[in-house]
């Protein structure tokens, strides 16, 4: 045989070549078709515009044609638009700052987000894998759960619980990923406001020092850095209540405001004593309610309330908010201020701590009671 004079043919069903005399394949046994109107066809082909006229061209054209490969399975335009499509939604949601890896618990989650907060990014990305998702509600509730872990005390002056007066997440939005074990692949984008820029925070930093400075606590016990430290705010801060209805000042709702003005809201208040304390080494939390927010302190192995909010102005010896236990501190809404930040994550700060029962320095606090 020869493939410059075209002396052979291929089965048309498995390509096979075969000469010319052969009446059927003898690869597969198949019935094979004249050579002259094969090679005529193939000729044809090869001569049309565009197409190269060799020899060995067009015998590769006619293999081709006359025994195809089984046609491999593909996307088709529509399909390349619809990946093309959800690739650029999933983007613009979850986009270049999207968190690669999925945490698996809350408390992992949070120390993500905290670390966005801290750089004061406007746009928290997270994942987490979780059973707790419930569509008809949204991913708020669970962003607050990561959100409140973020929010927890962390002994620092300029973090834990105070993010949570100094920081508000405006927007939420989640992207669900359903898995084979029934959970979901929660992707989540959380907008945030912030009340101060880092600027102000540093600030903020170099003034409480100057504060604590003025108050001399070197070698102070933990009962006296408290007791100076509220000395301090009661006789040098006021309540603002001018800007009390102004939604666009946010100053008011920080320590920032507070030691810039002297004067602040209840959270600004909170937040200074918080911020202060702490800094002093001081165990000190932050608790609010829907309107509201105070402090509790840790003393000799106890926990007590105090207002400074509520003692403004007044002198040590009428102080009605200050150490008390949680027999004796009365709280209720009080002044109708509204929510501030993420305040709301704040209401149950005091679960599972011991709290003694009465003002610090009561007698019955000896009765262990």
């Amino acid at each position: 045989m020869s493939e410059g004079n075209y002396n052979y043919k291929f089965c048309p069903k498995c390509g096979a070549r075969a000469d010319s005399g052969d009446a059927f394949c003898v690869n597969c046994g198949a019935p094979l078709r004249q050579p002259a109107a094969q090679t005529q066809t193939t000729a044809q082909t090869a001569a049309r515009p565009g197409n190269q006229t060799s020899a060995q061209t067009a015998a590769q054209t006619f293999t081709q044609t006359a025994a195809p490969k089984p046609a491999e399975k593909k996307c088709g335009a529509k399909g390349v638009v619809l990946v093309i499509i959800a690739a650029v939604i999933l983007w613009a949601i979850f986009g270049n700052g999207s968190s690669n890896k999925v945490y698996k618990d809350y408390a992992s989650a949070g120390a993500h987000v905290k670390a966005q907060i801290l750089k004061h990014d406007e746009i928290l990305y997270v994942s987490l894998n979780t059973r707790d998702y419930n569509k008809f509600l949204g991913g708020t509730p669970i962003a607050n759960k990561i959100l409140t872990q973020a929010f927890a005390y962390d002994k620092s002056a300029d973090k834990g619980e105070r993010l949570g007066l100094i920081s508000w997440a405006t927007q939420v939005e989640a992207y669900q990923m359903p898995q084979k074990d029934g959970s979901d692949n929660l992707n989540l984008k959380i907008h945030m406001r912030y009340f101060l820029t880092e600027d102000q925070e540093k600030e903020l930093a170099t003034a409480a020092q100057r504060i604590l400075s003025s108050l001399n606590l070197s070698g102070k016990s933990d009962y006296e850095k408290v007791r100076a430290i509220y000395n301090y705010i009661c006789s040098h801060m006021t309540y603002d209540y001018a800007r009390l209805d102004d939604d666009s000042d946010v100053l008011k709702y920080t320590a920032y405001g507070a030691v810039k003005r002297s004067t602040a809201v209840c959270s600004g208040i909170a937040d200074l004593f918080y911020y202060l304390a702490n800094s002093a080494g001081v165990e000190t939390h932050i608790k609010t309610n829907s309107v509201h927010a105070w402090n509790f302190v840790r003393l000799g192995g106890k926990y007590y309330y105090l207002d400074a909010t509520w003692d403004l102005g007044k002198s040590e010896a009428n102080y009605d908010y200050f150490l008390k236990g949680s027999a004796d501190f009365q709280h209720y809404g009080g002044l109708q201020i509204g929510l501030f930040g993420n305040g709301n994550l704040l209401t149950d700060t005091d679960k599972g701590y011991t709290f003694s029962s009465f003002e610090y320095g009561s007698p019955y606090n000896d009765l262990n009671i």
